[in-house]
C-alpha cells in the first residue's frame, strides 16, 4: 500500500501532462505551412549518412523500374522539424515513391525517423498510399485517401509488391494518373499539405492567414496528443502491426 501511495502522485502528474498540458502546448506551438517549399539538393549537399541511405534506396528502386526525380530538403517544415527525401516515379505504372528521413530537436534529445511511401492516384479521384511508418496516423481517415501502414515491411521491394497488390484489389480496372513531367515539386508540395487541408474541413485545423500556416484547433490538438499518449499510443501501435500482418496474409504475403 505504501508503494502505491508513493507512486500515485507521479502517475497523476503523468496523466495530467499527457492529457491536459500536452494538448495546450500543441495547440499553441504546432503549425503546418500552407504552401510548403522544397529545396532541390544534390546528393553531395545531404548529410553523409542520409546520402548513403537515400542512395541505396534509389538504387533498389531503379531495379523496380523507378526513375529518380531528385533529392529534396525542407529544413524547417514545422517548428524544430525538417526532413530530407528522395522522390522517384515509375514511367510505366504511374506510381510514385519517396524515402524520407525526418529529424526533430525538442531541446532535449534529437529524434530521427525514416520511412518509405508509395502512392498512386486514380482517374476516379482515389489515392492509395502504402508506407512502412512505425507510427499510426493521428489524423481522421477519409475515403479519398487510403493510407496503409506496414511497419514490419522494411524491405522496399516487398513494400512495393504489397502496394501493387493493394491497388489491384482496391481499384480494379481504374486507370492510374501519372505525375506530369515538370510538376514533380508542385506534386510534392501539394501532397504534404493535402491531408492537412482535409483535416481542416473536419475541424481539426484552421488556416492562420497571417502566418500562412495551418494550426491545430483545440479539438485537433487533443486528438493528436491523446492518440499518441500512453497507453493509447502503445495499444494503437500494437493494433496497427496486427492489422498489417492480417492484411499481408490476405494479400498472399
Amino acid at each position: 500500500m505504501d508503494f502505491l501511495w508513493t507512486w500515485l502522485p507521479f502517475l497523476l502528474v503523468s496523466i495530467l501532462a499527457q492529457f491536459i498540458l500536452a494538448p495546450i502546448i500543441v495547440r499553441f506551438t504546432s503549425s503546418h505551412p500552407a504552401c510548403p517549399e522544397f529545396e532541390a539538393a544534390g546528393i553531395g549537399q545531404l548529410p553523409p549518412d542520409v546520402a548513403a541511405n537515400l542512395g541505396r534506396f534509389v538504387y533498389a528502386m531503379n531495379a523496380e523500374g523507378f526513375v529518380l526525380v531528385g533529392y529534396f530538403r525542407q529544413l524547417a517544415y514545422m517548428r524544430n522539424v525538417g526532413f530530407y527525401l528522395a522522390l522517384l516515379k515509375h514511367p510505366v505504372h504511374a506510381d510514385t515513391v519517396y524515402a524520407m528521413e525526418m529529424f526533430a530537436n525538442n531541446g532535449i534529445v534529437p529524434v530521427r525517423s525514416a520511412h518509405v511511401e508509395f502512392c498512386t492516384d486514380f482517374t476516379d479521384g482515389k489515392e492509395i498510399c502504402t508506407n512502412n511508418s512505425k507510427q499510426p496516423s493521428v489524423h481522421k481517415a477519409h475515403p479519398g485517401m487510403r493510407v496503409h501502414r506496414f511497419p514490419e515491411a522494411q524491405n522496399p521491394h516487398l513494400l512495393y509488391a504489397i502496394h501493387r497488390r493493394l491497388c489491384a484489389n482496391l481499384a480494379p480496372g481504374v486507370a492510374h494518373v501519372p505525375m506530369a513531367d515538370g510538376m514533380e515539386v508542385f506534386h510534392l508540395s501539394y501532397g504534404t499539405v493535402k491531408d492537412v487541408r482535409k483535416q481542416a474541413e473536419f475541424g481539426y485545423y484552421y488556416l492562420d492567414e497571417k502566418g500562412n500556416v495551418f494550426r491545430p484547433t483545440l479539438k485537433g490538438a487533443c486528438r493528436i496528443t491523446w492518440r499518441l499518449a500512453w497507453p493509447i499510443g502503445a495499444m494503437r501501435r500494437s493494433r496497427m502491426r496486427k492489422n498489417a500482418r492480417a492484411t499481408m496474409l490476405s494479400l498472399g504475403f
